[in-house]
Formats: structure tokens, sequence, C-alpha cells
């Protein structure tokens, strides 16, 4: 298997690098013409919905055909490609957003295990025909115009509405299809992917307090396996991995709540201030202070 890229969100996305400027929430929309995607991940949930074409999307390993109706989702850091059936491009709907522009309140949880569901315990994937798929159509236009009008009365919150609608239109999709997996279908899907499934271990734990040593006695797998594994499919160690996370989280914390940049540090897994502020300086070129008041210039 060949290495895998780890582009920034903005690489290769015209468009996507403004979002905090023009849409000041992390939320972009586009339509695209394309052909292969290769294998990469990046820190935005993404939907995707296939206007016309077909060929095959793989998610974490797993491989699903894609027609005129198929809809995706895609958690962060999953990572995922696009084979086209043939030389002729596809028309596909994209919509990166961040987790957190859906969760606001205590009562969100019911949302939240939903979620982190897709993937490790229900399909990444939809058919739709019909009625569904007119209305999926008719959020996605809606979803286009809201981000075209950022500065409208009330843009966040009729994002955030239509954004939960969609995802809940495909979460029923799947439940009613047939097509739902048991954990134990997934289990064994994960023996063969088991590095997938280890991924999205790491991003819903990072903020814990996390070693290789935790990750080998979690999945029976030697640390030096899984050390290996890291810079062989992501070509970066498993520390610079959870660092990565850990920083690009405190980001998007810094943008949308009222929260202490120390706080922030301790909220995402560091252990100290201290360790936070070193690792974020290396990785962005700017202390945490300076980033946060750079974003809020722009905004």
């Amino acid at each position: 298997m060949g290495k895998i890229l780890y582009p920034e969100h903005q690489v290769g996305m015209k468009g996507i690098e403004n979002v905090s400027a023009e849409g000041k929430i992390r939320f972009f929309i586009r339509s695209a013409m394309i052909k292969d995607v290769r294998p990469h991940h990046h820190d935005f949930v993404e939907f995707t919905y296939f206007a016309k074409g077909s060929g095959f999307q793989i998610i974490n390993g797993v491989r699903h055909p894609f027609n005129p109706g198929t809809v995706s989702f895609t958690l962060p850091h999953h990572i995922h490609s696009i084979e086209s059936a043939s030389d002729k491009s596809s028309l596909k709907y994209c919509c990166f957003f961040d987790l957190h522009l859906l969760f606001g309140t205590q009562d969100d949880s019911e949302l939240s295990r939903l979620l982190y569901g897709i993937g490790p315990l229900t399909p990444s994937f939809a058919d739709l025909d019909g009625k569904e798929h007119e209305r999926v159509m008719r959020l996605i236009e809606e979803l286009l115009q809201e981000y075209r009008q950022p500065n409208s009365v009330g843009n966040f919150y009729m994002v955030r509405a239509k954004l939960t609608e969609l995802i809940l239109l495909f979460i029923r999709a799947n439940s009613t299809s047939g097509n739902a997996w048991s954990f134990t279908a997934f289990s064994r899907q994960s023996k063969k992917n088991w590095f997938s499934y280890l991924q999205h271990y790491v991003h819903s734990h990072y903020a814990d307090s996390l070693t290789l040593d935790d990750l080998a006695r979690h999945f029976g797998i030697s640390a030096a396996h899984i050390s290996r594994s890291f810079k062989e499919l992501i070509g970066q160690n498993f520390i610079e991995y959870l660092h990565h996370i850990r920083v690009e989280s405190a980001c998007s914390m810094m943008l949308h709540t009222n929260m202490t940049i120390s706080e922030i540090g301790l909220a995402v897994g560091f252990e100290s201030f201290r360790s936070f502020s070193r690792v974020f300086r290396e990785m962005k070129g700017v202390t945490a202070r300076e980033y946060r008041k750079r974003a809020a210039e722009l905004r």
C-alpha cells in the first residue's frame, strides 16, 4: 500500500482557505467535476453528494460504488479516496464543516453519538432515490445559498439547522434500508482494516492521556507494529499525528469558544500549558495567542 497523503484542509480546495474570513464559521460548500482523488484525510467533516457519473468511493478501506443519488459522510481524519469508472468526470457536491458547529448544548449528546457511529457502527454511504433524493438536493441548494450570503441574519443557525437535517436524513436512510452494520460485522471488517479503526479510536480519544502502549493494550497489537504503521501509512509518527489532531482542535476552539488558551490546551489533551504552547508554535509558526488575535481580526 502506498503512503497516504495528508493535505491540510485547504490544499487543492479552491475557496476553502477563506472559510473563516468569508463565512465566519468553519463551513464551506461547493460543486466540482472530479475524476480520481488520491487517499487523504483532513480535520473537517465532509458530506458528499454525487449528482452525475459513477465509480467507487473508498472510506477507511470500505469500497462502495457511487452513482447519481449516492451520498457519503466522512468524519475528520477518516481516510478516503475516489476512483472513477471511466475517463469522464463525475459531478459531486462537497460540504465541509467543523464538528463543533453542530454541538452547542448538552442536548446534543444523542446527535454526537449518532455522528461518531458513522464508519465504525453504521455505513459511511447511502444510495438515495425518490423523495429522499429530492429532499437532500433541496437542502444542498439551500446550504449553497446560505454560504453565498454569510452576513444574512441568523446565518449560523440556518446552516446548523440544515446540516443537522441533512445528517439525520442520511442516518435514517441507512437505518431503514437494511444497510446498518452490527458491531460484530464491523469487528470482522476491522480485522482487515485495523488501522482505520485505530485511527478512529485516536480521533475519539485524542483529548485523553493516550500513548502507544495504551493503543497496544486496547487493540492487542504491539506498540512497535503500531508505530511502524503510522510512519508507513500516514508519513508521521504517532506523537506527530496526535499533536496535529490536538492542535487543529485547539484552533477551532480558539475561534468558536470563549475559553482561555490555557483551558483549551488542557481540554485537547496536553498535560501542561508549556507543552501546548511549544507544540502549537512548532506547528503553526506563531503563538496560540497570536493565532487567536489574527483570526479575530479576520472575522
